[in-house]
């Protein structure tokens, strides 16, 4: 027989996530695992044990399956557990009361040697009850009776939504939110900028009056107020498509008599590209140089040829006005929290912004490259 500090049934809190096993075949037949090929880690979070046993290569690493509420099984060693709740203490089994039991649970009572009194009776938790002679006595029979490893009551499940429901907004979070995506959370006091770590799952509080999706440290949509996080766009420098200009070679030869000596060398340089055709390629950066090395006497010849990056935006492949601008990031959007939510627009921080009236007295709102 295994020798554990855990029991079958025991609350668990995982305190290490790297102890966990995602491949153990054998072990996850054996313990009836769902899932018995592969199960993902859960890097944090409680769940109830369902079985224990040893590494089949080391007796000595006693390994425990555990479930969390949500259906998540996984494979743990039990050193990266801990115990949730003293259950040998009369504190820590009202603890666990209060967190599984809240105000209003609907339970099937068992009276006080664990036996049902009634499979079609069902009582609700009154904590005014309280603690009675080391058994928990919370409505019209016993949650929970220390008889031997002690008996909990059955909680009688309601489902406040309907499954199908939850699927869609699971694959709607997974969808707008890839692992690796930064977010601000749902909540007004929430400042900090999260990460998603793993894949959208239902999150309920203690008392199970407010749900939402969590994706990382923070939900990423809370189903009472039906509030998605907001993305964070971070000015990533990713390999970007070069912009060029064709310069002729009648338009090389003239910006080349009128350059000082260093100058004359470069455009030599540049002269030699492209030596069949009857024009040259420069970049957009060797363009604004030449711009920015110009004397009063050069700018007119130099801009006869040539156009100087005025930081404007090329806006005609933006999907919608709103998507497909620098590596598919959003360029403006619906600011859906804080104090203007769902009353203004969010404009992307990496551009600079102006309203301006264009000839038919229509306000137009232009983004331009920040230098």
């Amino acid at each position: 027989m295994v020798k554990s500090k855990f029991k079958i049934g025991d609350s668990v809190r995982i305190i290490n996530g790297d102890k966990t096993y995602s491949t153990y075949c054998n072990l996850f037949h054996k313990l009836g695992f769902k899932k018995t090929k592969l199960n993902k880690t859960l890097p944090y979070g409680i769940g109830k044990v369902f079985g224990i046993d040893v590494h089949e290569f080391d007796s000595s690493d006693i390994l425990i399956a555990i479930r969390d509420e949500y259906g998540n099984e996984c494979l743990i060693n039990e050193i990266g557990l801990e115990h949730e709740f003293d259950m040998s203490t009369n504190e820590g089994r009202l603890a666990y009361a209060k967190k599984y039991y809240p105000v209003g649970t609907k339970y099937r009572p068992i009276d006080s040697l664990g036996s049902l009194y009634d499979t079609s009776r069902i009582s609700t938790y009154e904590p005014e009850k309280g603690n009675y002679d080391n058994n928990i006595h919370c409505g019209d029979g016993f949650i929970y009776v220390n008889l031997g490893k002690g008996k909990w009551a059955e909680i009688i499940k309601e489902e406040r939504f309907n499954e199908p429901s939850i699927s869609k907004l699971l694959d709607e979070a997974n969808k707008k939110y890839p692992i690796g995506t930064k977010y601000r959370g749902v909540y007004v006091h929430d400042k900090q900028i999260h990460k998603v770590k793993f894949l959208a799952r239902i999150w309920k509080s203690i008392c199970g009056n407010h749900v939402g999706i969590e994706m990382g440290n923070s939900l990423v949509y809370d189903i009472n107020t039906k509030i998605w996080a907001e993305p964070v766009i971070e000015d990533k420098q990713e390999e970007k498509v070069m912009e060029t200009q064709k310069l002729s070679r009648e338009g090389l030869k003239e910006i080349h008599s009128v350059a000082c000596p260093n100058w004359k060398d470069v455009l030599a340089h540049y002269g030699a590209r492209n030596p069949l055709e009857n024009y040259i390629e420069l970049t957009q950066d060797e363009v604004d140089k030449m711009f920015k090395a110009c004397t009063k006497e050069q700018l007119p010849i130099v801009s006869k040829y040539l156009k100087q990056d005025d930081g404007t935006l090329d806006l005609r492949n933006v999907q919608g006005g709103f998507k497909g601008l620098d590596n598919n990031n959003l360029l403006i959007g619906l600011r859906k929290t804080r104090e203007y939510g769902n009353k203004s627009f969010w404009l992307n921080s990496n551009y600079n912004w102006e309203i301006k009236q264009d000839s038919d007295n229509v306000l137009c709102l232009i983004p331009t490259k920040k230098k």
